[in-house]
């Protein structure tokens, strides 16, 4: 018997063909038909029944492995349809139920009349957190603690939150380290109410007289030229990214103003800070990105927290 006629035979069998098939196929090819049937039976002697090898998809293995993975994919695409519907319901009742706040207590906007022929420099001596306000405030808890250091909102920017971190462990604005201080309260700012993200931090901090290096080295930019040219020394204008600062003044209060425009690489930043010499007390604005009224933003608040 020819070993090829033996392993076409053998090899069209685990193809899945049918022997009549084979032998069809064998014969337009001019095989003798007894040669052919012989073929069938030495292979069925030798080697029993040849069961057709079955496509690798086909097997149970495989048919269940698939299963499993569409059952997945049913459950994911059915979980992220009912969480793209959530998130669209809350949009639209944030959209429907903005988070505004009587007239009274709002700031006013950019393009408000604000005075800003208040005395800021005395009014910011004074500032004080009261013993009942809040832990923690969000959108929802109005305060009428007077003076609102951390309002509801400021111009086009809606408060996050504001808390009391502990005392102990307050953040240094300089270094980023914690450290001890007399009190402070911080709040987070976003621009857009729907979309959430804070934008703006306010930080309020009366530092203790035996760990206010913060509050010596801020105001010494605040009120020393020299210190301040001393400082934008390694600051080149003519960098990608540089950040520019300026001392300014408004109502006798001094405060240290600088800006990164954004360009092609960041979307830069901007920041306020401003001083009590009287009490180690500095405030500070953040924003997160290049804000252009960032100064109209730092006054409308002083024109609320310090009132006529």
């Amino acid at each position: 018997m020819d070993p090829k006629l033996l392993d076409y035979v053998k090899k069209n069998l685990r193809q899945g063909l049918t022997q009549a098939t084979i032998e069809q196929n064998l014969l337009q090819a001019g095989w003798n038909i007894q040669d052919v049937k012989q073929a069938f039976t030495e292979i069925s002697n030798i080697n029993g029944i040849i069961e057709p090898v079955k496509p690798w998809f086909l097997g149970p293995k495989a048919i269940v492995t698939s299963l499993i993975l569409i059952l997945l994919m049913v459950s994911l695409i059915a979980s992220f349809f009912f969480w793209k519907q959530k998130q669209n319901k809350i949009q639209d009742q944030a959209k429907a139920n903005p988070q505004s706040v009587p007239a009274e207590q709002s700031i006013l906007n950019h393009e408000g009349s604000t005075s800003l022929n208040n005395n800021f420099a005395e009014c910011i001596k004074t500032i004080q957190i009261p013993a009942d306000y809040p832990t923690v405030l969000t959108p929802d808890i109005p305060t009428r603690v007077i003076p609102d250091l951390t309002p509801v909102n400021i111009g086009n920017y809606y408060r996050l939150t504001s808390e009391l971190p502990d005392k102990n462990q307050w953040n240094s604005l300089y270094s980023g380290q914690p450290i001890q201080v007399k009190f402070g309260i911080g709040a987070s700012y976003t621009a857009d109410k729907n979309q959430g993200g804070m934008d703006l931090e306010l930080v309020l901090t009366e530092y203790l007289e035996i760990q206010k290096e913060d509050f010596d080295f801020y105001i010494k930019l605040i009120e020393d030229k020299s210190a301040l040219a001393e400082f934008q020394k390694g600051n080149d204008p003519n960098t990608a990214n540089p950040t520019f600062y300026y001392q300014r003044e408004v109502g006798g209060l001094k405060y240290l103003f600088d800006e990164e425009p954004k360009n092609e690489f960041t979307g830069g930043h901007s920041s306020i800070i401003a001083g009590a010499k009287e009490r180690s007390l500095l405030v500070s604005f953040g924003f997160q990105k290049y804000e252009p009224k960032a100064e109209e933003i730092f006054k409308t608040w002083l024109s609320s927290v310090c009132p006529n």
